[in-house]
């Protein structure tokens, strides 16, 4: 219940701002409800905004000298691009409201401090390119640190989408494109996503090796069987080629899905998940097809009289995967994943 209530306060901010008289105010319901509306000094010039405090009970303060931030335990950095568009979306004095609330915890999901920060500037912001910052210093905790937010619709459901971890020692910098209500989760050292730095290291170059390998041997079946199709052409034949082509396209995005995650570009780690998934998809469908093909041989014989069959199941299994793949692509399904290791601050992105 404590989720949808913060959701009803952060959209009555607009409304706060017309009855202040000067630059920023502070907020404050309760212990569990800290924070400050702050304006623009010149509505005509923007500029950077800095807040920070030092416990989870203290409220914020407002910093101009960026250098004075690392003293302080959380801070958080509005950019100057988000206050240009929530000045050209609600043509008002440009105003930002950020929150903290405390005390929040939410079944089988740990948030680091009970501390949820939501920031407020009465428009709705996407896509920055200066980024939001949130960042903890000198903070202790125990499990992997992940930024998420939640968009303050519908049930509470954490998404990682448009918030990036930075992670140095006891810091932590959560840098986000969009606003919204924003919590560190912790996921434990044990769980399924860590694995040791020797571990992954092995992994991916047995990984790497086997994809390799598994491309060599089939660029020559590949090439063996072209050859066998001009000398002594037949359907099995071709439909075979269908699923070695098929087969060598999986693994070649299988090899290179975590150097094209690692280019930190959202739609090339989109791109790679469709492809990867698309000839995934076509490979079990020229696995079907075989499984038909051989059927339809034992019932007709050797003989298959259906007209233009090839060219039929062709194109049938070469596009019927990619409709699942865009209705996938469509829904945002595909995405970044990231895999922590247990004993270093090594991160593998695919």
């Amino acid at each position: 219940m404590l989720f949808y209530v913060n959701r009803e306060l952060m959209s009555q901010m607009s409304d706060l701002v017309t009855r202040m008289n000067g630059t920023a105010a502070a907020v404050s319901l309760g212990e569990s409800v800290k924070g400050v509306l702050v304006k623009q000094k010149d509505p005509t010039e923007m500029n950077e905004i800095s807040l920070a405090c030092d416990s989870p009970i203290q409220n914020f303060d407002i910093i101009e000298d960026r250098g004075k931030l690392v003293a302080y335990s959380t801070f958080v950095t509005l950019s100057k691009e988000a206050f240009d568009k929530a000045k050209g979306s609600n043509n008002t004095s440009p105003f930002a409201a950020v929150l903290k609330f405390t005390n929040m915890s939410q079944e089988n999901i740990t948030i680091m401090g009970n501390q949820v920060l939501a920031v407020e500037m009465g428009a709705s912001i996407q896509n920055l390119t200066d980024t939001i910052n949130i960042s903890l210093n000198k903070i202790k905790f125990e499990g992997i640190p992940v930024c998420n937010s939640w968009d303050g619709k519908g049930d509470v459901n954490w998404t990682t989408d448009g918030c990036e971890t930075l992670v140095s020692g006891d810091n932590i910098i959560c840098q986000c494109t969009h606003l919204t209500f924003f919590a560190i989760l912790l996921t434990p050292l044990n769980g399924t996503n860590s694995i040791t730095t020797y571990d992954l290291n092995t992994l991916t170059t047995l990984t790497r090796v086997g994809c390799g390998l598994s491309m060599f041997f089939l660029c020559i079946v590949l090439f063996m069987h072209f050859l066998i199709r001009k000398t002594k052409p037949n359907i099995s034949t071709v439909l075979f080629i269908h699923l070695v082509t098929a087969l060598l396209l999986l693994n070649f995005t299988f090899l290179i899905n975590d150097l094209v995650a690692n280019l930190n570009n959202p739609t090339g780690c989109e791109a790679i998940a469709f492809l990867m998934h698309y000839f995934m998809l076509v490979t079990f469908t020229w696995f079907a097809v075989h499984a038909f093909h051989l059927c339809l041989q034992m019932y007709m014989g050797s003989n298959v009289t259906i007209k233009r069959y090839v060219l039929k199941v062709s194109v049938t299994s070469w596009t019927l995967p990619s409709i699942f793949g865009i209705v996938f692509l469509i829904t945002k399904k595909y995405g970044e994943l990231r895999i922590y290791t247990s004993d270093s601050e090594k991160i593998t992105k695919m």
